[in-house]
């Protein structure tokens, strides 16, 4: 089916299935049409004729399975129920839910989420207490480390009184999904947007020479994990 959908269509489509994952149910009114337009803008990109956002959905779906599942093709009832949640996840909160657990369900599975075929096991993967989670988005998506380095760098001369690492990576976090979904709002629990901040400087400082001492490492997970926390009691109050 996926036959012809070009890679720029592929990297918006894997993005967009991850969009939907971290969006909150009671966001997804809000998220409707930013999500709607980002893909009307991908099923666009193409000169093929005969292209249609079924092809994207298919390509993008299979990629996710595949990585997940450390194969080289999805299998062919795996991909069926993840594009039947997909394709109607914008409908209602339901749909959503349902699509997010089938998400759920495949990061999840044994060959990536085994700590051994984590992306960067040595340099930090070891620390987070997810399967595999965000790794695929973290690669996709195409974060500018450089802007993550340079805000860390900043943050790092503060005052001690002013210093919030965790914030510095949350806010360069919330600044790249606007990028992404070419909106300037972020659609993502505290949950996933900690979890996903702390994949993202796992990527950065192992694709650069900016490391951080596993201690520090430690400090920054149990913070960060604190924030999480911190965040959500207060939502709900």
């Amino acid at each position: 089916m996926n036959e012809g959908v070009n890679a720029q269509q592929i990297r918006r489509g894997i993005n967009y299935l991850y969009l939907l994952y971290f969006c909150p149910p009671q966001k997804l009114q809000s998220f409707q049409e930013p999500a709607q337009v980002f893909m009307r803008k991908t099923e666009k990109m193409t000169d093929r004729k005969g292209i249609s956002i079924l092809d994207v959905f298919s390509a993008a779906c299979s990629r996710v399975i595949e990585f997940h599942t450390h194969s080289r093709e999805a299998e062919e009832e795996m991909l069926s129920v993840l594009m039947g949640a997909a394709i109607p996840a914008l409908e209602s909160e339901d749909h959503l839910v349902k699509f997010q657990k089938e998400m759920e369900t495949i990061r999840g599975l044994s060959p990536r989420a085994e700590l051994k075929n984590r992306l960067h096991r040595n340099k930090g993967c070891a620390l987070c207490e997810r399967p595999c989670r965000y790794g695929y988005f973290s690669l996709i998506s195409d974060p500018s480390f450089v802007k993550l380095l340079d805000q860390l760098q900043a943050e790092s001369i503060k005052n001690p009184s002013e210093k919030n690492v965790v914030r510095a990576i949350w806010t360069f976090t919330i600044k790249h999904l606007w990028e992404t979904i070419e909106c300037n709002q972020a659609f993502i629990s505290a949950d996933h947007l900690g979890n996903l901040s702390y994949c993202l400087l796992l990527l950065a400082t192992a694709k650069s020479r900016f490391a951080f001492p596993e201690k520090e490492m430690h400090i920054l997970q149990e913070s960060n994990q604190l924030s999480i926390l911190n965040y959500q009691e207060n939502y709900q109050r």
